[in-house]
Parts: C-alpha cells; structure tokens; sequence
C-alpha cells in the first residue's frame, strides 16, 4: 500500500500583498500527476488547507476544483483531509457530507470534544477492489477545550489531555484491527526539538505554546501506530529521529526565509502492517517562485549578516537582471531589500522602486532601519507596543496583574484559553452565515 503525506498549503496566501494563486495551482496540478505516477491509494492532507479563517473564493474554488478533479482521475483514491490552526473547522466541516461522494474524508475539529464521536475519525484504506488496506484516524488540531483535562492546573495537563485523545480515539478502533493492517494517525501540531521556520509558523496559543514530546503517541497506547502523519511545521523533518513520526513541510515557501527548504511531498509505503520506506517527492524549482534577499542570507540565520547603507543597497540592487518582458508578471522573482539608515528619509522606498522597475525581479518588502533609534530604545526609550501585536493571553496575563498584583494561576489561564477557543469557533460559525441568516 502507498500513501501521499503532504500539509500546510496555506491557499490563499498572499506574500506581502502579492498574491500566490498561479504558483498554488501549479502545485495542485502536479500533485494529482505525482498520485497518479506513485499509483497511491490514498492522500493525507495534514491542515492548514487554507492560509486564514476566512478564505477568498478564488482560493475555496482552487481547493474544490482539486479534489473534484483529482476524483475524476482517480475515482478510487481514498483522500483524507484534517483542519489546522490557520483553517475555519466550520468551514472545512460544512460541505463534509457532499465531499463523501468524492472520497473525501474531512475532519475540520474533534466532533462534539464533551462527549467526542470517536467512529467520526475513523477512515478505511481500500483497494480498487474494496479490501482493506489501512485505517486512518484523522485527528486534527486540538484546542485547549477538545482535551479531556481532569485538572487543568497539574503539571503536564495538557500533554496528557492530547495523550488520552490518542488513547480513546484507538481505543474505539481495536475492535476492527487486525494484524496484518497498518494504522496511521494524523495530527496538526508542535513537537518537541522540532525545527521552526523562522518567520512563516502561527504561533500556537495556549496549550499548543506547550510542544509535545514524541510519545504522545505512543506511552498510553495500547497498538503502536504504524504511521503518524503531521502537519504544522514548514521544514520537512523526522520527528525525535523517528522514521514513522513525520513532518511532510510545506510545499511551497511561505517567506523569504523558507525559500531554500527542501519543498517536497512524501511517498509512504507499507507492506502488510509494516512501515516499508517514507520518500520525498521534490516539487520542482519552476512551479516556485524564486525568493531574493538583499543583503544576502541563508535560512538558518537572521542576525549573521552585517547592514548595508542605503548605498550599498542600491549598488546591488542595479547588478540584477533587466526585465524579461517574455516571462508573466507573477513568475518573476520576488526581492526583500533591508536598508539601514542613520537618518529618516522618504526618498528611499521612492528610489529603490525607481532602480526595480528596470529589472526582473519583484519588489515584495522594503524594511528600513535606523540604527540611532535602536541604541535610543536600548536606553530606555523604547518604542510604542500596540494591542494587535500581543497575544490576547498576554493582555489577560497583564490586566490579572495589575487587578491582582500576582500572575494568574494556572487554572484561570485554562478557563481563558476554553472561552477563547469557544468564542473563536463562534465567529467562524457566524462568518459562514448569509446576511438574513444573521439576522
């Protein structure tokens, strides 16, 4: 049996302001050929289908029109999908009954967290010939109110909440497990001694800022899962040097620092209830965008690099290619261009589009710094923070503190995180809603 594990394509994703349509269809219609290629039985897509909560309908059209296609060229193909962070469950949810006729199996959130429908995660593997290849849990991203925590402010609360849900979800299915049948769990989450992108990664809130250790699930299993597909990080990666525990990475570069990623897909083949090899399948370089930096840098390091004046900016600047009015606008190169200045001076956004409109790549963000402000702020002056900038469990934190004079306990902070996530899933309900709907 053959599995295609990818994740995290955030559709819809516009790179400052540029939008990403032309190079995310390129990726859908490669992927459909890699599946018919791989021959695989099934496709996991582990969350973040969609970049926000609430999608453009160019984007939810992409989205529909690839799995309509891919089911008209593969009828047989069982496709699995789980919500993640960046998705609206509601939405991934509502269609999920009309999606069963295209052999798609949704799971947006945990239905029903208070008493879960642990038979709603299950999804069998079958052959052309309707034999039982595999079953699928589809666990998606867990909110702090879908865990099962007797006491929310023990230590370890949350990683055992995540723990049980493992448990009783495979605990439903052992009924219908045979020897010879590999089980594969999904899951939207970070992991411990994980590697983040530096830029690109919503930060978990709540219990998610808690990564989670490799045997989540695995210490209170009864069955060891023969597979655990993952979605979250954008850097493809084993997990705790675990072959069967794995990242597939985004198959595109979500900022600049993610563009020297290996974006990539992953092959997973079983033989009989054994994992037999997990292989990366690369997306090739012309269906991505070429991301620039100036001043140049790797991946791995935002601070390694000296500053270059405004002068120096334009010097490199004018060594870039001309236009090539031969290749579409959107598959030119985009450029990040940092510059350093001692004094404020509006000319220069004006300058360095004047020197770009000559050359083939894109301007997609233009940072100006003045290092004399930077030493005034390590001084004691330091800049204003706004409210949009601070977690909302931050400002909960801080108001605490100042009514109260102490930090709030941890039991406050779990009642926080539940009536966030609730009031959260609310909005996403309501924002799916028609005009009269609402009134």
């Amino acid at each position: 049996m053959k599995i295609i594990h990818t994740s995290d394509w955030h559709l819809g994703h516009r790179l400052y302001g540029l939008n990403r349509h032309e190079e995310q269809k390129g990726f859908l219609e490669w992927l459909i050929l890699q599946v018919q290629e791989q021959e695989a039985d099934a496709l996991l897509i582990a969350g973040d289908i969609f970049d926000t909560h609430n999608p453009s309908a160019e984007a939810t059209r992409l989205y529909y029109n690839f799995l309509t296609k891919l089911h008209q060229k593969l009828p047989h193909l069982q496709t699995v999908v789980i919500g993640g962070n960046h998705d609206s469950a509601a939405r991934l949810d509502a269609p999920r009954e009309v999606l069963k006729a295209l052999n798609v199996h949704v799971i947006g959130a945990l239905p029903n967290p208070n008493r879960p429908s642990w038979a709603e995660l299950y999804c069998p593997i079958n052959n052309a010939q309707g034999e039982l290849l595999a079953w699928v849990i589809s666990v998606p991203y867990l909110r702090a109110s879908d865990l099962p925590m007797k006491s929310p402010n023990e230590d370890h609360a949350i990683i055992n909440g995540v723990k049980e849900v493992y448990r009783l979800a495979l605990d439903g299915l052992k009924n219908k497990l045979t020897s010879d049948i590999p089980i594969i769990l999904t899951g939207h989450c970070e992991m411990q001694k994980s590697l983040l992108s530096l830029e690109s990664e919503r930060s978990f809130s709540g219990y998610a800022k808690q990564s989670l250790p490799s045997d989540v699930f695995t210490s209170m299993l009864q069955i060891k899962p023969t597979y655990v597909a993952l979605g979250h990080l954008h850097l493809a990666q084993e997990v705790s040097n675990c072959n069967w525990i794995r990242y597939s990475g985004a198959p595109l570069p979500f900022s600049v620092a993610e563009k020297d990623y290996p974006h990539q897909l992953l092959c997973v083949e079983f033989s009989g209830s054994e994992l037999q090899s997990v292989h990366p399948l690369f997306v090739p370089q012309d269906l991505k965008i070429q991301m620039m930096k100036i001043p140049k840098q790797d991946h791995k390091s935002e601070s390694s690099l000296l500053p270059l004046s405004f002068d120096e900016v334009i010097a490199e600047l004018k060594k870039l290619p001309e236009l090539d009015d031969q290749v579409e606008d959107w598959k030119r190169p985009l450029i990040q261009v940092n510059v350093h200045s001692e004094h404020p001076d509006p000319n220069i956004k004006l300058r360095v589009i004047q020197v770009l409109k000559k050359k083939h790549p894109r301007l997609a963000k233009l940072t100006v710094s003045y290092p004399k402000k930077e030493r005034q702020a390590v001084e004691g002056n330091s800049p204003k923070t706004f409210l949009s900038d601070i977690e909302p469990n931050e400002v909960f934190k801080s108001r605490w503190k100042s009514k109260r004079g102490v930090e709030p306990p941890s039991e406050q902070l779990a009642l926080f995180e539940q009536l966030k996530d609730q009031a959260k899933l609310i909005l996403e309900q309501t924002s799916t809603l028609s005009p009269n709907d609402k009134r």
